[in-house]
């Protein structure tokens, strides 16, 4: 659970010059592409060409009848590069829905489906659709909170394999289909279907990360080979669902907070423990100590993953709105906010914020009352609790 709040900013005392400091949004915003994503990026490239390359190969070069004698190969080959545009966002779409069924199978609360650019999500009303701009780097996600209880580990698994199962479902469904179609363009169309649904599938079930994120099969190593990586999914698990039943950030298990030792983790495990402290603190009426934890998340920026920035961005926007009252830096944080997995109330209070700060009392009315009509429809309880306590205030 995110409160959305988290702060960053400014720190008023200068650090030391050994002190790492947390990015700014100019810095954040021109920095480049790491050697290592770039070889992600490649690798996918690669990857992808290696595919279609094979795909067109085995069609022109290979006996079976795909398409009726006397087809010209230019018609057959624009077929299949047609094929190819369907058959990855379907395969993508295939994973996804995927993981979330057997989740919600298990007892998983289904959020959000994330496909490219468009975001389909929970809300009291029912799920919605709509388009915000592509998460770098992740070509879709669903995000379905299970329950945190003694069943937690199986329901994991299932959940993680159902999305590379699902391709692997997909793709053999299609090979039937290149052999027993009755119409030729079906039995093109199913050759880049089978593939990504293979390559979708078995890479998936590798254990490596990539864009900041675990592969399936990597979440699945760790649950099964470490137990305090299992303790720490099941500890993550709780905080996820708290906002969901109800619970603000002040309300969560002490012993859970704890166990988020900032010190003692890295990489994901880290920013989260740091957000968490920082959504609590805040909700405890501490600023400061949010806005110090969310700058220490800051320091990392390169390493996270585009939708982790998005909150950090959000954190130090508020963070500069509310503590240091400059309106054009949280202006240039938020809009580093734009199409992650972030509320509407979330970015509503720091516009109301930034409005405030710069007198226009219409401005400020119109963003309160976002904030009023997204609170109506969400489904976050606990985060509810607090920006009703907000507006009571403002």
């Amino acid at each position: 659970m995110m409160d959305g709040n988290g702060l960053a900013g400014h720190s008023k005392n200068q650090a030391a010059p050994t002190t790492p400091t947390p990015a700014s949004p100019q810095v954040a915003n021109n920095r480049k592409m790491g050697l290592r994503a770039f070889a992600v990026l490649l690798l996918q490239v690669v990857g992808g060409a290696a595919v279609g390359f094979f795909s067109v190969t085995w069609v022109l070069s290979s006996g079976m009848q795909l398409a009726p004698a006397g087809t010209g190969k230019p018609l057959l080959l624009l077929s299949l590069l047609l094929a190819v545009v369907v058959a990855l966002p379907l395969q993508l779409a295939v994973h996804e829905l995927g993981h979330a069924l057997v989740g919600r199978a298990h007892g998983g609360y289904l959020l959000r489906f994330v496909m490219g650019p468009w975001r389909c999500q929970r809300y009291r009303s029912g799920f919605r659709w709509r388009r915000v701009r592509s998460l770098r780097g992740i070509g879709g996600f669903v995000q379905t909170l299970l329950p945190a209880g003694k069943n937690f580990r199986a329901a994991l698994t299932w959940m993680l394999l159902g999305g590379p199962l699902a391709n692997l479902l997909m793709a053999g469904l299609a090979f039937m289909m290149i052999w027993y179609a009755p119409w030729w363009p079906l039995r093109v169309a199913a050759i880049p279907v089978a593939l990504f649904g293979l390559m979708f599938g078995l890479i998936n079930l590798l254990p490596f990360r990539v864009g900041g994120f675990l592969t399936d099969g990597a979440n699945l190593w760790r649950i099964w080979s470490d137990p305090a990586a299992l303790a720490q999914s099941q500890r993550m698990a709780r905080i996820a669902r708290a906002s969901i039943d109800g619970l603000r950030p002040r309300e969560l298990d002490a012993a859970d907070i704890e166990a988020l030792d900032p010190e003692q983790a890295e990489g994901m495990e880290r920013f989260l423990a740091l957000l968490v402290r920082a959504s609590v603190a805040e909700d405890q009426h501490q600023p400061e100590e949010a806005r110090a934890l969310i700058n220490r998340a800051l320091v990392d920026w390169e390493q996270l993953p585009d939708g982790f920035r998005q909150a950090l961005a959000l954190g130090a926007a508020s963070a500069c709105a509310q503590l240091d009252r400059d309106a054009q830096g949280a202006r240039a944080w938020l809009a580093k906010t734009e199409g992650g997995l972030l509320e509407d109330f979330h970015i509503a209070w720091v516009e109301a914020l930034i409005a405030g700060i710069e007198g226009k009392e219409q401005e400020r009315a119109q963003a309160l009352a976002r904030v009023r009509s997204a609170l109506d429809d969400t489904v976050y309880r606990g985060d509810e609790k607090v920006y009703r306590e907000r507006l009571a205030a403002a």
